[in-house]
């Protein structure tokens, strides 16, 4: 205890690394003073950093150290007191010879009970005091009448539980955690639980999913530890120790030879893989022969070699052959001579480093020259020399561009001063103008710019130097302003009135211009006539179709035009295979009798654009998978085409609304399905069983009636010419009114004996599970069958060009058969 003035402070000693100082007085950790009203507990590592901190809270509180103070040594003989559990540095201590028990809370609450107990028992002797108990009840009776009060009292008896049962359960939590910790001091305890956890661990992992979530949770927590470059040096560490103890054994690094040889085997077969085999070896050789040991090593080998041979007299004189041979043959070509100038010059280079040499040289050159040049026939000789020798040089492009590069060189340093820039631009516009006032000189001109644009090279310098020259004007706001005018000018027009006109012009005709590529429908702008294309006779026959369609003229897309001039197979041409399968008279259904064939039926939202008119799916697309033979046995098998029958399609039987109805003809859903049954793959793995007799039947029916209608046919035309008489009075009366009706509804007359108001109901997708789009992949060629006619697209690896998802949609509703664009009515909205 330290006591300083008025204040009263405590220290505490746990070990030689651990001080706490404690003040009741209202101060921060800091020592300043503060107004909270709190008490402070401070923890200090050295006993250095507990002085200056009592220095600076002294110094804070304003205190003279020149008063008197009294330190009061204190041994605390029992401690039991928790520190809070929040500081990490705040820790829990006990009396090492003492054990606190686990029961000590349940005895302090029991005695406190049976104290509160007795007490009330005294009290209630009094009458007084019975009385008034009495009237406090009968007081909570009347007010438990009104419904308001017991309702808040039900809700302060909730609060006051939820408050308790909290209270109760840290109780709980912290006498449990206590014995645990106690138990667990124990070593056959702490064994017992460990083995616990394994069996119960085991009995989990026998379950599959309890298995997947394990490998999840290990898979994620491996994945972040291995974020850390630490984790993952240590990990490839221990790999390599592993197979290093491994290949100690025999048997194993015999097992991952014959696998090496077995995979290096099976990649040579391919031709590709050789080669970069044979790239990697002149790589590894190459980078092995940089080091010189390695050259050294070689050159001694091969030495060694070619002294062994050179002993034979015959070798050597072969060699020497071998070697004029090779010395002819290469002086030959004007490389092998070059190379041998270089290597000579090379060499007097070499000596003429030397000053001696050089002067020598230059001497006997001087002397020599002027010998000869005494003479006017040598002079004129060496003149003719050098301009051949100029003319030979200049052959070279390389000798050519070179001394280009010089000129331009020489003119750009020139051409830095501004006088000379000026006077040889003034130069060249005088002698262009005189130029150009003759005729000849102009046409000159233009035949001069029509061959040297004909150059690829020529055009992009000179769009090139146009672009820079553009960007310098526009760097003028008013020249951006002009041509931002005359565009605007050439593309809607000078006024109002021609910007419509053109307008008009563009919507007049609509995409019915068919590419005789790809077979698309387009506009006028995006369409070239294939007579004014600089296409070849082969790539036309190649590419196009020849078909014709607007103006009776055979047409071609900018895309398919742009991809051919490239030498490249339009991703989205008939050649890629982007065709439609052929479609029979069988599968020229209705929509419900299409959904009745399908084995799949979509669920979907489409929905009217807010602008545009046009439709677009709003939401998820579920896919029912559908049982087809159940529908199929349940329509009557009448003989008659013409009948029909009406039909009503729901998504649940017990259901009373109703998603589709239509009048269907059950010979024709039979029809289309023997066919798919007989042309799809589809249909065929789908276990569908078809009457064949029934078929048959019909067909043997069918032409039964061709040939009674053959026979009476020449019976009618004998009483035609009696009857025409008769029935002249009566050929304006019609039993059917004459306003049209919309929708599928039959108009042919049937017998008496049937029942009309039979109405066939089905369900197909109840009970199915639906299926995603990413599960499925055949959903759409099952869910339309009089589109796709059940057979599937080429996938991208049976093509030519990679197409993608969304290029495939964009043709199929352009294309030029219409039965994609036209699955979807114009005038309805439905799911």
């Amino acid at each position: 205890m330290i006591m300083i003035g008025s204040i009263c402070s405590a220290i505490y000693k746990v070990s030689n690394n651990e001080y706490y100082f404690f003040d009741s007085h209202c101060h921060d950790i800091d020592g300043m003073s503060s107004f909270e009203g709190k008490s402070l507990l401070v923890f200090n590592r050295n006993i250095d950093d507990l002085v200056s901190f009592l220095y600076n809270m002294y110094s804070s509180m304003h205190i003279d150290f020149a008063m008197q103070f009294e330190i009061l040594p204190i041994s605390i003989a029992t401690l039991c007191h928790s520190f809070p559990e929040k500081d990490p540095f705040q820790k829990r201590f006990y009396r090492m010879d003492e054990k606190q028990p686990v029961t000590n809370l349940v005895d302090k609450e029991q005695d406190r009970k049976s104290y509160m107990r007795d007490y009330m028992m005294k009290k209630r002797q009094n009458e007084q005091f019975k009385q008034l108990e009495r009237n406090k009840e009968m007081s909570r009776k009347l007010k438990r009448q009104n419904v308001k009060v017991r309702e808040k009292e039900k809700e302060c008896d909730r609060d006051a539980r939820k408050l308790k049962r909290q209270s109760v359960k840290e109780k709980e939590n912290e006498r449990e955690t206590i014995a645990r910790k106690l138990k667990r001091q124990h070593v056959e305890v702490r064994e017992k639980e460990k083995e616990c956890d394994r069996v119960a661990r085991k009995l989990k992992r026998q379950s599959v999913k309890v298995k997947e979530k394990e490998n999840e949770r290990e898979t994620i927590a491996r994945k972040l530890k291995r974020q850390h470059v630490e984790v993952r040096e240590k990990e490839k560490e221990c790999d390599r120790d592993a197979r290093k103890l491994k290949r100690q054994s025999v048997k194993v690094k015999e097992k991952e030879n014959e696998r090496e040889t077995i995979a290096r085997k099976l990649k040579r077969q391919h031709v590709e893989v050789r080669e970069k085999e044979k790239e990697c070896d002149r790589d590894a050789r190459k980078l092995k022969r940089q080091s010189v040991k390695v050259k050294e090593k070689e050159n001694e080998r091969e030495t060694i070699a070619r002294k062994l041979k050179r002993q034979h007299v015959e070798v050597r004189e072969k060699e020497k052959e071998c070697d004029r041979d090779a010395r002819k043959l290469k002086r030959q070509s004007v490389k092998v001579k070059e190379k041998e100038n270089e290597r000579e010059t090379i060499a007097r280079k070499l000596k003429r480093q030397h000053g001696e040499v050089r002067e020598k040289e230059k001497e006997c050159d001087r002397d020599a020259r002027k010998l000869k040049r005494q003479s006017i026939k040598v002079k004129e000789k060496e003149n003719e020399r050098e301009t051949i020798s100029r003319k030979l040089k200049r052959q070279h492009v390389e000798v050519r561009e070179k001394e280009r590069e010089k000129d331009k060189s020489a003119k750009k340093l020139r051409r830095q001063s501004y006088e000379i820039n000026q006077k040889e631009r003034e130069k060249n516009r005088i002698s262009k103008r005189r130029y150009r006032e003759r005729p000849l000189a102009l046409e000159k001109e233009r035949l001069k710019k029509q061959t040297q644009r004909s150059d690829n090279v020529f055009r992009q310098n000179e769009r090139l130097c146009d672009r820079e020259k553009r960007q310098e004007k526009r760097l003028n706001k008013e020249y951006c302003n002009r041509e931002s005018e005359q565009n605007k000018q050439r593309m809607f027009g000078m006024h109002l009135q021609n910007c419509i006109q053109n307008f008009h012009k563009q919507i007049k005709h609509g995409p019915i211009f068919v590419c005789s590529c790809c077979h698309q429908t387009w506009f006028r702008e995006s369409v070239l006539n294939v007579d004014n294309t600089k296409l070849d006779s082969a790539s036309k026959k190649k590419y196009l179709t020849n078909t014709t369609s607007a103006e009776s003229t055979e047409w071609i897309c900018n895309t398919c035009y742009s991809s051919i001039r490239e030498n490249k197979i339009p991703k989205l041409s008939v050649l890629n295979g982007m065709s439609w399968p052929s479609k029979p008279k069988e599968l020229n259904l209705l929509p419900l009798e299409e959904r009745l064939v399908s084995l799949r039926i979509p669920f979907m939202q489409i929905r009217e654009l807010p602008r545009g008119g046009q439709y677009s799916v709003k939401g998820n697309i579920v896919i029912v998978p559908v049982d087809v033979q159940p529908t199929v046995n349940s329509l009557p098998r009448k003989m008659d085409e013409h009948i029909t029958v009406p039909v009503k399609l729901k998504k649940r039987l017990c259901y009373q609304k109703c998603d589709y109805q239509e009048n269907v003809r059950p010979t024709k859903v039979l029809m289309a399905l023997h066919w798919l049954m007989n042309n799809s793959d589809f249909y065929r793995n789908a276990n569908i069983n078809v009457d064949e007799s029934w078929f048959q039947e019909i067909t043997s029916s069918a032409n039964e009636i061709v040939q009674e209608f053959v026979e009476t046919q020449g019976r009618k035309n004998q009483n035609t010419d009696d009857d025409s008489e008769k029935d002249t009075e009566y050929d304006d009366f019609c039993e059917v009114d004459g306003v049209g009706r919309d929708g599928n509804c039959d108009t042919l007359l049937e017998d008496a004996s049937r029942d009309m108001n039979q109405i066939y109901t089905f369900a197909p997708g109840e009970g199915q599970r639906p299926l995603s789009l990413y599960q499925d992949q055949n959903a759409e060629y099952l869910s339309f069958p009089t589109i796709f006619c059940g057979k599937g697209r080429l996938t991208n690896d049976e093509r030519a060009v990679h197409v993608s998802y969304a290029d495939i949609a964009k043709w199929e509703l352009r294309s030029i058969d219409r039965r994609a664009a036209q699955s979807v009515p114009s005038s309805k909205k439905f799911k």
